[in-house]
């Protein structure tokens, strides 16, 4: 091979290897720009094909949807469109909640509005507050759906998301806000930390927690009365009502179970008005159905004042009085409270009158049973109810 020859094919491989060099040097100093670029391509595009998508959906949902709502005709008919509008609202809950808004009927809106948004709040509790307070800004109803939905499950969430509404909101609306949070944790049976919830609450000036103590006493109390009571026994007794109403509100519930245990509870509370009421709520069914019993349950307590409506509403209850007047007439002359004692011996009196007349006269006649100016006031009340 001739020189020249040989030299121009070392030459031209020379070149070639230059250029390589220089093509894989651009390459690697330009890839990861490049690269970018084609990632951020690539995700816009799924984003617009994702946006793309739902929108479709979205409209193929309104579509069928109105056509639901035009031929709405029965409660059950409406079931099913809330069921629609729950699925719906799984891959989209503003559009179901827009669509809502603009197409329901006053008489479902805010039924649909609020079972929306309590499933939006378990799912995302943050987006959902977020939504409803920029859209619906006065709306207490929803507020309450979204604040119960987030309590079952975060309580301490729930309970952030009032205190920052209520900042911003009238005084007079803190404690419907501070309520709403209080059910979700009480419905799961979470007492504990609802009441942990009470006792750090700060409350604009001139409102109480009264309101929330009762909701909390009267629900623990039907479930766990010992322990409510215990809860209720530690609220602070400083004038607020909130230790009084929240006996009140666990006697009921307590009664509705054990009346007697809340009847024992209630008797040993000092004495006042706050064991007045309680005694009086937590023994109001069972005198009723069983007077017997409960006066057989107040002769292991000394007559005291505390007691005289209790006594009263023994000694006034239908099966007491028409199956023995004369033990109605005992019961009710125990009472210590003159205006108490009158008040339920002519109310025994008056219903012996209109059941058997010339018994109830004979009694007023003849008895010894009575003190003379007690008698003399039923004989007056007897005749004076004669004569109408």
């Amino acid at each position: 091979m001739s020189l020249p020859l040989l030299y121009r094919r070392v030459l031209a491989a020379l070149v070639l290897t230059l250029a390589a060099f220089l093509i894989g040097y651009a390459t690697a100093t330009l890839r990861p720009d490049f690269a970018e670029k084609s990632a951020a391509a690539v995700q816009a595009a799924t984003r617009s094909k994702i946006w793309a998508d739902r929108e479709a959906q979205n409209e193929r949902s309104r579509s069928s949807l109105k056509q639901l709502i035009d031929h709405l005709q029965s409660e059950s008919g409406y079931r099913d469109l809330l069921q629609k509008l729950i699925a719906w609202s799984k891959t989209d809950p503003a559009a179901a909640l827009d669509f809502v808004r603009r197409y329901l009927a006053r008489e479902h809106r805010n039924d649909a509005l609020s079972k929306i948004l309590a499933d939006w709040a378990a799912r995302d509790p943050s987006a959902a507050w977020s939504w409803t307070t920029q859209k619906l800004p006065n709306d207490y109803t929803h507020y309450d759906a979204v604040l119960a939905a987030v309590g079952k499950t975060d309580p301490a969430t729930a309970w952030r998301f009032a205190a920052e509404l209520a900042a911003q909101k009238p005084a007079e609306f803190a404690q419907t806000l501070y309520v709403s949070a209080l059910r979700g944790p009480i419905s799961t049976g979470n007492y504990a930390e609802a009441a942990r919830l009470i006792a750090a609450v700060d409350l604009p000036p001139g409102q109480h927690p009264y309101d929330l103590s009762s909701m909390l006493a009267g629900a623990w109390g039907l479930y766990e009365p010992e322990a409510a009571a215990d809860w209720v026994a530690s609220l602070p007794d400083d004038g607020s009502n909130q230790r009084a109403q929240a006996l009140v509100s666990l006697g009921v519930s307590w009664s509705k179970s054990d009346p007697q245990g809340a009847a024992n509870f209630a008797a040993q509370l000092p004495s006042g008005t706050a064991r007045q009421n309680m005694l009086a709520v937590a023994l109001n069914s069972w005198a009723v159905s069983d007077p017997e019993h409960v006066g057989e349950w107040l002769l292991q307590y000394q007559q005291h004042a505390d007691f005289d409506r209790v006594v009263q509403q023994v000694a006034t209850t239908p099966k007491m009085a028409d199956a023995n007047v004369g033990m109605a007439i005992g019961w009710a002359d125990t009472i210590i409270s003159e205006p108490i004692r009158i008040q339920s011996l002519e109310k025994i009196v008056d219903r012996w009158m209109k059941r058997d007349p010339d018994a109830a006269a004979g009694y007023l006649r003849n008895s010894s049973d009575l003190s003379p100016e007690t008698l003399d006031r039923l004989r007056a009340y007897f005749h004076g109810a004669e004569q109408k």
